[in-house]
């Protein structure tokens, strides 16, 4: 794994965590309504369809709350190993990229250097990361 792929494993679990609860959203929203143009002498609509849309929409709840528990933990382990790297200003890029989500462009604003200046202190960055910590 690269250094870049072992920071970027927290924007994953993210946008995974959030695949979760949207499928669970889109579960529980789902009313299953009864098509009266095609009635049939029923006493009700199937019954275990709803019940097996709960359970699958519980699933879906319980893996997000597994990731989220994982994303906690790597958070907090990847936030301590960026805040020991020394150098304040590799910190500083590190963090808002992998941490904040920032874009190496909103970084460069923020620091007020140019783009191409925090592109190159970002590859400095996740080098001395990669000394450091040997991902």
């Amino acid at each position: 794994m690269t250094t870049k792929e072992y920071l970027s494993q927290l924007a994953w679990l993210r946008r995974k965590i959030e695949l979760e609860k949207e499928r669970y959203e889109a579960l529980m929203n789902c009313s299953g309504a009864i098509r009266y143009d095609n009635v049939r002498v029923k006493s009700s609509p199937e019954p275990d369809a709803m019940a097996e849309r709960v359970v699958k929409a519980q699933k879906y709840l319980e893996l997000a709350k597994k990731h989220e528990a994982e994303l906690e933990e790597k958070e907090s382990l990847i936030i301590e190993q960026i805040n020991g790297m020394g150098n304040n200003k590799y910190a500083v890029i590190l963090f808002r990229r992998y941490i904040n989500g920032e874009t190496l462009e909103a970084i460069a604003d923020k620091m007020h250097y140019s783009y191409d200046w925090v592109k190159h202190l970002h590859g400095i960055a996740l080098e001395k990361f990669r000394d450091k910590h040997s991902t």
